[in-house]
């Protein structure tokens, strides 16, 4: 037999339940997440509350498949194509940029150097200052090139978000070089 007592219990636990679930909701401090939609529709309702109560107390693996369908897209980017460099000439690239990723591969030829001509190659990093609007050069990576070696295929973290190439003949050196280079995210 229900008791005034029990039912009084009843009615005002019911009232709080039911107030404090319309202050829950209508909180806008907390935002919309993605992971806590668990039929992923858009919208939380009762249907995920009572999903994630059904299975209160079971354990298991706590990771999720994540497709991740935004990767930066890597291609190869020629930069210099049977470039013609003589007697103590420079060749300096524009700068490039490496937003999103974290490996730099650069592939290099340098053809026409004799017994005694050397080509330097430098890779340069750029450390910017705290408004962006300059920075400074920093010697990353440097290879030789000569005779006997004249083509290098170079694997090395990206240096910076931005870098740049530069090539150096030595006096008396003609030769023609070739580069391009691509970056991957791992």
């Amino acid at each position: 037999m229900t008791t005034k007592k029990n039912l009084m219990i009843v009615v005002l636990a019911t009232f709080c339940l039911t107030t404090s679930m319309f202050a829950i909701r209508s909180y806008a401090g907390w935002p919309y997440d993605p992971w806590s939609d668990i039929n992923d529709d858009g919208k939380m309702r009762v249907d995920d509350v009572l999903d994630v109560a059904s299975r209160f107390g079971t354990d298991g693996d706590p990771t999720r498949n994540v497709n991740v369908t935004n990767w930066p897209k890597s291609s190869d980017v020629p930069i210099w194509w049977d470039h013609y460099l003589a007697d103590g000439a420079t060749a300096t690239s524009p700068v490039q940029h490496s937003d999103g990723y974290s490996r730099l591969h650069i592939l290099i030829r340098v053809t026409g150097l004799g017994a005694a001509e050397t080509v330097d190659f430098t890779v340069y990093g750029h450390l910017y200052n705290a408004t962006h609007t300059a920075y400074y050069m920093i010697d990353v990576y440097a290879h030789t090139f000569t005779y006997t070696n004249y083509y290098s295929s170079i694997s090395i973290d990206v240096p910076s978000e931005s870098f740049h190439f530069y090539f150096n003949a030595a006096t008396g050196t003609i030769c023609n070089v070739y580069l391009s280079y691509y970056l991957t995210w791992s």
